[in-house]
């Protein structure tokens, strides 16, 4: 007696069928007319084909309840399903009109499908009207997919026989470790493949081959270049024509054709094809649009990251980008020795160790005379949480510009704000050319910061060695 599973259909209903039968039998006991539309089903969330065995898919049998939902045209997984049978129809024309051809991989896309073929002489768009006709003719013919499984030893040899030798390597680079491997026949046509598949071509309601294009065998650019024939396919032609309608309208849009045409800027080989040359209205338009950017970010609380300024020294491109990179919650202002002007911040990449307790401790005796006297001029502007990371020949001097004087600028505007101090020692250590340990610790001082905005307890903290 076969064992019983126990389907949890998409009403909450639950309903017990062998584990021989197949999710085609539930679609016919459920209706007719569902049995007819049914174009794959879902099973314990994986995308099927409606004539495989529930045996196959290793369902427990103890009762548990096993979700279970049939696919038709209104399930957007049904679409990635037509397209993967619209990829073998498009492979098997294409093998009938052009001997010798080797297929490689033919996956379904998010917005189409595509095949890599090995061919000569290679494919041109000239003889994609043909191929759409062959195609045509076998959805017309409307041939089932079936599918049946080999010992993986037996899999390779009916691909040597089929004289596919890329399907040949891929079982020997990746597929051998598998104890056997599933193929799909229609008609003369037979792929290596996984599924799922369509129960036959003529569910298939419309096509278009798109462009063809050049790529390297499993993406190698050391292993051969074949040919990538892209296309698309839906339930119906209105679909298509739509879906075509906003290819035409998009080209029409691209930035590329737009921006020479407008005059924005160039593009020349003699500088590269990936960089961009700002003409005059160009830069105009992307100066306006910087301006707009900075003043909302600044309006919003952030701090403009150009202004806090990068320097040279110490790898301090690193430690702003990871900084700003990383986190919302803070921005990194870090001294510079013998800077007087504090108009913009500079960033400097060296530290060992901080002392968090010096935050809590009071700033200075005389908030006035300080007031008075500050140089620091930029920091009326910082509303944000501020982290200081500061040398120790940096936190006194230079004279009355110092990292103490900013720190208790900061204060002084009860902006909250945690001091970072290096020893002199680890000025030698940057200098090294050993970027990666003052990552390492920027991550933990990050950490206790993260903390110590979200008023948690510090957590333990060791200096990287």
């Amino acid at each position: 007696m076969a064992k019983m599973l126990r389907l949890r259909l998409p009403d909450g209903s639950t309903k017990e069928v062998a584990e021989d039968s197949r999710p085609r039998d539930v679609a016919e006991s459920i209706g007719k007319r569902l049995a007819q539309a049914a174009i794959a089903a879902k099973v314990n969330g994986r995308v099927v084909d409606l004539d495989r065995e529930f045996s196959s898919f290793g369902l427990p049998t103890d009762g548990t309840e096993i979700p279970f939902e049939l696919l038709t045209e209104k399930n957007r997984e049904s679409l990635d399903v037509v397209r993967h049978s619209s990829a073998h129809v498009m492979a098997r024309a294409v093998m009938r009109l052009f001997p010798g051809v080797q297929l490689a991989f033919g996956p379904a896309t998010d917005n189409g499908f595509y095949y890599d073929i090995d061919v000569t002489p290679p494919i041109k768009e000239e003889d994609f009207p043909k191929i759409e006709e062959e195609m045509r003719r076998i959805v017309k013919e409307a041939e089932p997919f079936e599918r049946f499984e080999r010992p993986t030893s037996e899999a390779r040899a009916l691909c040597h026989d089929l004289a596919q030798s890329y399907k040949v390597e891929h079982i020997d680079d990746e597929l051998k470790k598998f104890p056997t491997l599933s193929f799909y026949r229609q008609g003369e046509f037979i792929d290596l493949c996984r599924g799922p598949h369509l129960p036959n071509a003529g569910k298939i309601g419309a096509f278009k081959l798109l462009s063809i294009a050049g790529a390297y065998w499993k993406n190698n650019s050391n292993r051969k270049q074949l040919q990538r024939l892209y296309a698309t396919a839906f339930f119906n032609q209105k679909d298509l024509d739509t879906y075509l309608t906003q290819i035409e309208e998009a080209k029409k849009r691209d930035h590329r054709v737009l921006g020479k045409q407008l005059r924005l800027f160039t593009i020349s080989q003699s500088a590269g094809s990936g960089l961009i040359l700002w003409m005059p209205r160009g830069a105009t338009v992307r100066g306006l649009l910087e301006t707009f950017i900075k003043e909302e970010l600044l309006k919003r609380g952030y701090i403009d990251e150009k202004k806090l300024g990068v320097t040279g020294g110490s790898g301090g491109g690193l430690l702003t980008n990871w900084t700003i990179g990383q986190t919302t919650r803070f921005a990194a202002a870090v001294s510079q020795r013998d800077i007087a002007d504090w108009a913009t911040f500079w960033y400097v990449a060296d530290f060992t160790l901080f002392q968090p307790t010096w935050f809590r401790k009071p700033p200075f005796e005389d908030p006035e005379d300080y007031k008075a006297r500050s140089p620091i001029t930029n920091i009326n502007k910082v509303t944000t949480p501020l982290m200081l990371i500061l040398g120790e020949a940096d936190w006194r001097t230079p004279t009355g510009a110092g990292g103490e004087e900013m720190f208790r600028a900061l204060k002084y505007r009860k902006i909250p704000t945690v001091m970072v101090r290096f020893p002199n020692e680890s000025h030698e250590l940057s200098r090294s050319g050993q970027p990666w340990h003052r990552i390492e610790r920027l991550q933990h001082i990050v950490g206790w910061f993260d903390h110590w905005l979200m008023g948690m307890p510090k957590p333990e903290y060791e200096v990287a060695r």
